[in-house]
């Protein structure tokens, strides 16, 4: 007798699971700005780790393409919505119009960066040599791209190491083989700058949403 194979789960499901893993993602990182200690504390309130988010839904889910771009833009989206839902409930953050000026700005990056990371998570699981490199350099680049910004803006030297540090890292250590990890790394150069254009169109936004 020949066992059937076990099926997928529904796209629908899978997308599900992404906006409450993003809800919870945004409500864990509100805890962790609290609890981490020294330079660690950054990581609750990292855009790069949000993305490193993303990134595991479309590499984790049975996703690619458009699916994979959903998936890692309700992830983005769900963790602003559970950071700034947690802010109101917990720490009872107030809910004026111009207090939502915070989500909306995030929002809109989460809708131009959930895409980019979630077929960037989808490519480093299935895609060609080449789609790999890049996927793994886009990644690591978001993290060094951060450090930079902290180095350069906030004057942060212990969070900007930290930073740099994991962008570097997390090619080799997400790559499938010797060659996929040296390609990631080889990618990672370009990608920051590609990065650092982003984070400092991002900076320039935010500050005059804020002003």
């Amino acid at each position: 007798m020949i066992e059937s194979l076990p099926r997928r789960p529904h796209p629908a499901l899978s997308l599900l699971v992404c906006a409450l893993a993003g809800l919870a993602v945004g409500g864990l990182t509100l805890e962790m700005q609290g609890t981490l200690p020294g330079v660690l504390n950054h990581l609750g309130n990292s855009g790069a780790v949000w993305s490193l988010a993303a990134f595991g839904a479309g590499a984790a889910l049975p996703v690619r393409g458009f699916r994979a771009a959903v998936a890692g833009t309700l992830v983005l989206v769900g963790a602003v919505v559970g950071y700034y839902g947690s802010t109101t409930a917990f720490l009872r953050d107030d809910v004026s119009r111009a207090a939502l000026t915070g989500p909306a700005v995030w929002i809109a990056v989460a809708v131009v960066a959930g895409p980019i990371f979630g077929v960037a998570g989808a490519l480093s699981r299935a895609g060609r040599p080449v789609y790999r490199a890049a996927a793994l350099g886009a990644l690591g680049a978001v993290f060094v791209a951060e450090g930079l910004y902290l180095a350069v803006v906030v004057r942060q030297a212990g969070e900007a190491a930290l930073m740099v540090g994991l962008g570097v890292v997390l090619p080799p250590l997400l790559g499938r083989g010797g060659a996929d990890r040296l390609r990631g790394l080889a990618a990672l150069v370009p990608m920051t700058l590609l990065g650092a254009v982003a984070t400092g169109v991002v900076y320039l936004v935010a500050q005059l949403a804020f002003r």
